[in-house]
């Protein structure tokens, strides 16, 4: 893609002239089942499938299809082909709305996004239960846990803008976040900068407008607009805690390299040291003594990409 292309090409005044792509609402709570409970239960894949009946409908269908007699019921299906292999199904059906954009020029960044919001959940709900607010005394258990589930689904959609100007320009999305940058970008421009030049908005921009009109809850909202804007939100209030949990979880996983460290139009890299004395750490943790490494342990995995691409072996988040 030329130069013109990006930078000049025709640009949205309006984000109400954005498409807003589909989204598979149950993926961040499939995915969250799975890492909190490591083994599905069928209790927690049925639970995650009542934001979406029609998908309940295929779930069974393609149980069946792998089934010598056809079941009725959805519970009694998952029991029979067990729980685990139901919400690879359930992740599977879930990406698969979104097959045009995985085939089409930026499917590379798709996947990367994927794991990238994966990963950052993850260690969003590490670092919170790792480190709960100074009121978790007197929380109870059910609502420490609503805070770290809060924190993942935060984590997950905090780059939801980037899908969706990828949505609206597949080409431009790959030209501005892929391998095959355009050599003469301004590197003196920041990246939502460049964001704007190209889409003429940015993704903070576009993911707020469009978790507003899939009418989520405002907590995501909020995720998806001030994830770059530490102190947006009153400082130290407890619903402000996993926010910042998602942002220093973001900043740790560019220090764990390309796979997981997101779309970006500038190259960022950081190493462990400038890690913890970033801004993003230093809110979370109030000191760089604290290594944020600490909390890259060999123990979870990316689910998506393990049930997406029938891997052998889901790959492990390492340091």
């Amino acid at each position: 893609m030329s130069q013109s292309r990006l930078w000049q090409g025709e640009r949205s005044n309006s984000l109400a002239d954005l498409r807003l792509p589909p989204i598979p609402k149950v993926l961040p709570k499939i995915l969250d089942h799975l890492h909190t409970s490591e083994f599905a239960n069928p209790e927690g894949v049925l639970s995650t499938l009542q934001c979406d009946p029609e998908l309940e409908e295929k779930l069974l269908g393609r149980i069946n299809s792998q089934l010598p007699r056809s079941m009725d019921d959805v519970e009694q299906a998952i029991g029979m082909v067990g729980a685990t292999t139901a919400a690879g199904i359930i992740i599977k059906l879930s990406m698969s709305t979104l097959n045009t954009l995985r085939r089409g020029p930026a499917g590379s960044c798709v996947r990367q996004l994927i794991q990238h919001s994966e990963a950052t959940a993850v260690l969003a709900r590490r670092l919170l239960r790792n480190r709960l607010p100074e009121s978790a005394d007197r929380r109870g258990v059910s609502e420490n846990e609503d805070l770290a589930q809060s924190a993942f689904a935060k984590g997950f959609v905090h780059d939801l803008g980037k899908l969706v100007l990828i949505y609206n320009d597949p080409e431009k999305g790959a030209a501005l976040y892929g391998d095959d940058w355009i050599e003469d970008r301004p590197e003196e421009v920041g990246e939502r900068d460049l964001e704007r030049r190209a889409f003429g908005h940015d993704h903070t921009e576009a993911g707020a407008y469009a978790a507003t009109e899939l009418d989520v809850p405002e907590g995501l909202v909020v995720a998806a607009r001030d994830h770059h804007d530490p102190g947006a939100t009153p400082d130290g209030s407890a619903e402000t805690w996993d926010l910042r949990a998602v942002r220093a979880a973001n900043l740790i996983t560019k220090a764990m390299g390309p796979s997981v460290s997101g779309l970006y139009a500038q190259n960022v890299s950081l190493d462990w040291e400038t890690c913890a004395n970033h801004s993003d750490w230093l809110h979370w943790e109030t000191s760089a003594k604290a290594s944020p490494k600490a909390f890259v342990r060999d123990d979870f995995i990316l689910y998506s990409e393990f049930f997406l691409d029938s891997a052998s072996n889901p790959r492990r988040l390492s340091s």
